[in-house]
């Protein structure tokens, strides 16, 4: 009978492509246990169950929950700016009063004029709530800001269906409150001025949405 006879060569050869194989399998197992523990999204975004669209979020200064994407739920009564797809993507939709009230998923809503206030307050307060004419609450709200509610200039539709001025001077929100029978609050970033205001805007308007956790 042969018997085999192993060399210090040969034992010097075979161990290290054992110990390759065993790293190897153990590398490969590594990878797939760290791939399982992966959030399937970042921690702070949530899907709208109607549609399931993606949201991101941030808790401001005022302690709240907000949205720092525009709503982009497609309901009677909004738009996508010069009726583009490709705008609703890029900034959200653009809503009049009545359908704002729609855009926010289950467990938002559309925050009131105090929530705004409030909110805005935190960061300096609007035009005629601050020392600055605005202009801290801004910097802040503003894309880019410190706050990360990153308030995009979404542009606004005309009550005669025009569209106007997506990119530049004013980024309208609506609030829920209104101020009479044809008007409601909203809040607009003015970029000529650098200026965060508080106006009474008419409900037929089409202004960008954001919600506001329950």
């Amino acid at each position: 009978m042969k018997t085999t006879k192993w060399t210090t060569s040969s034992v010097h050869h075979q161990f290290p492509l054992s110990l390759l194989f065993c790293l190897c399998l153990l590398t490969v197992v590594w990878s797939c246990n760290k791939d399982d523990e992966q959030p399937t999204q970042s921690e702070n975004t949530f899907t709208d169950s109607r549609d399931g669209q993606v949201y991101e979020w941030v808790i401001l200064a005022d302690g709240k929950k907000w949205m720092a994407e525009n709503c982009n739920f497609s309901v009677p009564g909004s738009w996508c700016y010069d009726n583009k797809d490709s705008n609703c993507r890029s900034h959200g939709r653009l809503y009049n009063w009545e359908a704002a009230f729609s855009a926010c998923p289950s467990g938002w809503h559309l925050p009131t004029d105090e929530e705004w206030a409030s909110m805005a307050k935190t960061y300096g307060g609007h035009s005629q709530d601050s020392d600055d004419s605005g202009q801290s609450a801004y910097a802040a709200l503003a894309e880019g800001g410190e706050s990360g509610l990153n308030c995009l200039f979404s542009g606004y539709r005309h009550r005669d269906g025009e569209f106007l001025s997506m990119g530049r001077f004013y980024a309208y929100y609506w609030t829920s409150t209104e101020y009479d029978e044809l008007s409601a609050w909203s809040y607009a970033l003015f970029d000529t001025r650098d200026q965060l205001l508080r106006i009474v805007s008419r409900k037929e308007q089409g202004f960008a949405c954001r919600c506001v956790e329950d």
